[in-house]
């Protein structure tokens, strides 16, 4: 099973008059496919919309939840999620191995 990430920014949007633009918090999740053993190269999968200005989605406006949907899915932020995916990537690396640091330190102090 893959990890799910979150990534949340603020979005800019035009308006049909009623305003010079509209500023709405998105959180979305997504899933990486990572091409390396590294955490530095990867593709994006699976992106779902969960917030809208902390409401979550399903209470929130439909056009609005689609229009968020339609700038993540064109890339526009693959970089940053890459980054950030990677980032939590590499910190769930080195808790593993700090894990299985202290699992070995206490198999060898208990065996002494």
């Amino acid at each position: 099973m893959s990890k799910r990430y979150t990534y949340s920014t603020c979005l800019m949007f035009g308006t049909d008059g009623e305003a010079d633009h509209c500023e709405i918090d998105v959180t979305v999740s997504y899933e990486v496919a990572w091409l390396d053993d590294c955490g530095q190269r990867g593709e994006i999968e699976d992106i779902r919309v969960e917030a809208i200005d902390s409401d979550a989605a399903a209470k929130a406006d439909p056009v609005a939840v689609a229009e968020a949907f339609d700038v993540f899915e064109c890339g526009r932020f693959d970089d940053e999620m890459l980054n950030h995916a990677s980032q939590e990537w590499a910190e769930d690396v080195f808790d593993a191995l700090d894990r299985r640091d202290e699992a070995r330190r206490e198999r060898l102090w208990t065996e002494a």
